[in-house]
């Protein structure tokens, strides 16, 4: 076979001995950042051969082959760079072969928001094909955080069954915006797997999870043979002692020091089987310990305090088809909430019983929650959020189409950012669930000082087929917007916006009643734009940052802006030479 392309070639030999169930062949190919070669013979109790493959540019490579007939278009479509490598050597029949391989990746990246770059993957297979000693190595790297992985075990294939034994597991994240060590996952106990017509087995085993906070005992996960295929499910284990950090792990930065930390400690348990009839007991509980939350002093001052948890509790229970899920939070300082849903499941899906769109919603959430910051949670990073809640909220419909109704009532508001100058208190929030809509009928927020000003707004929100859609109309009178010594903003007018499938819309007219802007008498150097760094391994100059970030960006709804500020009477810049006022009209679109 001599196959020559506009930018690849094949070229291979092949001689078949059906009847033997034997062969030999070689084959070159060379393609697109991709080269393999082939050579090699194979009977059933005797055979040798080696392949070698070479990808220069595993991109390239990829999108060459799911050109090809019968591939997926979208083979490899995850993959956006990096190089890799690969050798087999084999030596014997095709009963029981004695297998080498070895495959390096020393560079991979994958798509994603962030992506995900691979570096130094390197994987082993050695011995006979029947039971082959693995272990596999990489490091991963998504913005700042680090993941490095180790496994080693054993596998094969023996009749028409795969087995082997999983030997060791390490696994460590770092993400410096949560310290500086590692959070861990070690395996403790070896166990082994079988897979087989469809059916997957899995042996009892243990791990340990260790955070990187000193004070932290490692937490012991557990768990029972593993059964799986056929359209049934069985697994049961259990997670003790697991600290409050780990949620810190799950959610990034936003949650690391936020307004809620403290010692409180877990523990989960889960027992389910998916057969003719399905049986789930599952739940997270509070096995002991504390959190302290943000709370303020009367002089205004943040503070934390022991939220004195009675009781914290998730469990999900079933009857057959009808699965419930329940809540309870109660605390001395912290507030309380109990919510309860019920749906049912339906046959089918991997596990052999699956969650449906049509599944009916019934449920409730009650909920009290007093003035503390763990609202910040819900804010931009540096800002922050407080205020106390109440909601009574009642559940129904069905899982593609939830139904809510109730009320949502928020006092003492208060929004600050010190580094934008933006402190907002005494603020209100009065709103009602209705179907798959948000009412918002009052929302309040002062401005800083007796005499700060308000923000008030009304407006709904509804999610649809199509979408989330919005509309909000705000009404600013004598706002305090900014209180920096540096940038001081005091304004008045209306906003009107609006939000659906055709992007957002926003109007208004505003006036500045009172401003003080003091330019920096000194401002950090920078190239100018007509400055070319050749080779440079990151953008240089600013607008060289904002144009490679915004490429990376996703396209954005479709935006229109038509507001009109009024600068006023009291418009002062100062700084740099300069003390004027500014009168006049801008116009925003």
């Amino acid at each position: 076979l001599d196959v020559r392309m506009s930018d690849a070639s094949v070229q291979a030999s092949l001689e078949l001995q059906p009847q033997a169930k034997a062969g030999s062949g070689r084959a070159a190919i060379d393609a697109p950042g991709l080269q393999v070669r082939a050579d090699g013979k194979i009977a059933q109790r005797g055979g040798a051969g080696k392949l070698d493959v070479q990808a220069a540019d595993v991109s390239r490579a990829m999108q060459w082959i799911a050109r090809w007939p019968g591939v997926p278009r979208d083979v490899g479509g995850t993959v956006s760079g990096g190089r890799a490598d690969a050798h087999v050597a084999w030596q014997g029949g095709w009963q029981d072969p004695a297998v080498q391989a070895r495959i390096n990746a020393p560079l991979l990246t994958f798509k994603g928001t962030p992506p995900w770059t691979v570096r130094d993957a390197n994987a082993t297979l050695a011995g006979r094909l029947a039971d082959a000693q693995l272990q596999l190595h990489l490091r991963a790297e998504q913005e700042q955080r680090r993941v490095v992985l180790d496994v080693a075990g054993r596998g094969g294939r023996k009749g028409a069954a795969w087995q082997g034994q999983l030997a060791s597991l390490n696994a460590a994240v770092t993400d410096p915006s949560l310290g500086k060590d590692a959070w861990t996952l070690a395996l403790q106990r070896a166990f082994e797997w079988r897979w087989s017509a469809g059916r997957f087995e899995a042996g009892a085993g243990a791990a340990l999870l260790k955070s990187p906070r000193a004070n932290d005992a490692p937490a012991q996960l557990a768990w029972d043979p593993v059964r799986w295929g056929n359209g049934e499910l069985r697994t049961s284990g259990r997670l003790t002692g697991l600290p409050l950090a780990w949620i810190e792990l799950a959610g990034g930065s936003q949650f690391a020091g936020t307004a809620v930390s403290g010692d409180m400690v877990f523990d989960a348990q889960w027992d389910a089987q998916l057969g003719a009839s399905p049986r789930i007991r599952a739940s997270v509980v509070r096995s002991r310990g504390d959190v302290t939350v943000l709370a303020e002093t009367g002089e205004g001052h943040s503070v934390r305090v022991p939220a004195g948890v009675r009781e914290a509790r998730l469990s999900v229970d079933s009857n057959g088809e009808a699965i419930t899920a329940t809540l309870r939070w109660d605390s001395e300082h912290g507030g309380s909430a109990d919510g309860r849903i019920a749906t049912r499941l339906a046959r089918g899906g991997a596990a052999g019983w699956q969650w449906p769109d049509n599944a009916p919603l019934n449920g409730s959430l009650h909920a009290r929650l007093p003035r503390i910051g763990v609202w910040s949670l819900l804010a931009p990073p540096g800002w922050r959020l407080r205020g106390s809640l109440a909601a009574d909220v009642d559940i129904a419909g069905t899982k593609a189409d939830p139904q809510l109704a109730g009320t949502l009532a928020a006092d003492d508001l208060a929004l600050r950012s010190v580094v934008d100058g933006v402190e907002m208190q005494g603020g209100k929030l009065r709103a009602r669930l209705q179907g798959r809509r948000v009412v918002i009928d009052e929302f309040i927020l002062r401005g800083s000082g007796a005499n700060g000003g308000t923000l008030s707004a009304k407006g709904e929100g509804a999610w649809t087929s199509s979408g989330p859609q919005a509309s909000m109309a705000a009404e600013l009178t004598s706002l305090r917007a900014s209180i920096r010594s540096d940038r001081q903003l005091t304004v008045s007018g209306h906003i009107d916006a609006k939000r659906d499938s055709n992007g957002t819309v926003v109007n208004g007219n505003l006036r500045i009643d009172q401003a003080l802007i003091v330019l920096p008498d000194q401002s950090t150097p920078k190239l100018g734009d007509d400055v070319v760094v050749r080779n440079a391994a990151a953008p240089i100059t600013s607008k060289d940052a904002r144009a490679a970030e915004n490429a990376s960006k996703p396209p954005s709804d479709k935006l229109q802006v038509a507001v009109d500020i009024d600068l006023g009477n009291d418009f002062r810049v100062h700084g740099v030479g300069i003390d004027t006022r500014w009168r006049g009209t801008l116009a925003l679109s």
